[in-house]
């Protein structure tokens, strides 16, 4: 059972700030976090194509079947699968037993924290103005200074108040185990 606020938590204030596996919740970053980057996209995707549009003749390539495709509209596209890439690299999952942040899903090397909830000191949430305007934050959980663990934060995150008193219940559930 999961509480917010003394309540039980509902499957669908869960479904706000992840995805239910079994027990454990996974976490990802919010696509709503990349809006300045999206803006940035806009913004290049326009003006490379008028770019393109004024000098088609050096920022294209003429292939033999007639087809013109545009380079400077590259550049928006690497800047969409570098959102992409940020949003789908990292997961924080919330499991009975302790809290896991696992870093490179999409790169050559996958990294993994494991915090367990008796170690946990504190759990810090950081927003700004835009992620206030959209509900979102950085959840930063910080070990105990004698623990091994480094700490663990996963950025725009989709209500961060209510992942926040998920690990809270978590912790007080271990804790009275």
């Amino acid at each position: 059972m999961y509480y917010h606020h003394g309540m039980e938590l509902e499957d669908r204030e869960i479904a706000k700030v992840g995805v239910r596996d079994g027990d454990n919740i996974i976490i990802r970053q919010s696509w709503l976090n990349q809006c300045g980057m999206i803006c940035l996209i806009l913004m290049t995707l326009a003006g490379t194509s008028y770019v393109s549009l004024l000098y088609p003749e050096y920022t294209t390539i003429d292939s033999s079947a007639g087809i013109s495709i545009p380079l400077l509209n590259l550049i928006p596209l690497t800047m969409v699968l570098r959102c992409a890439f940020t949003i789908h690299n990292e997961r924080f999952v919330i499991t009975p037993e302790y809290l896991i942040d696992v870093e490179g899903r999409l790169a050559w090397r996958e990294r993994s924290t494991r915090i367990e909830y008796h170690r946990v000191q504190e759990i810090k949430i950081e927003e700004t103005i835009l992620q206030r305007l959209f509900k979102l934050g950085d959840v930063t959980v910080v070990p105990l200074a004698g623990t091994e663990g480094i700490p663990i934060c996963l950025r725009g995150v989709s209500h961060p108040r209510v992942v926040k008193d998920l690990i809270r219940q978590h912790k007080k559930v271990r804790d009275t185990v």
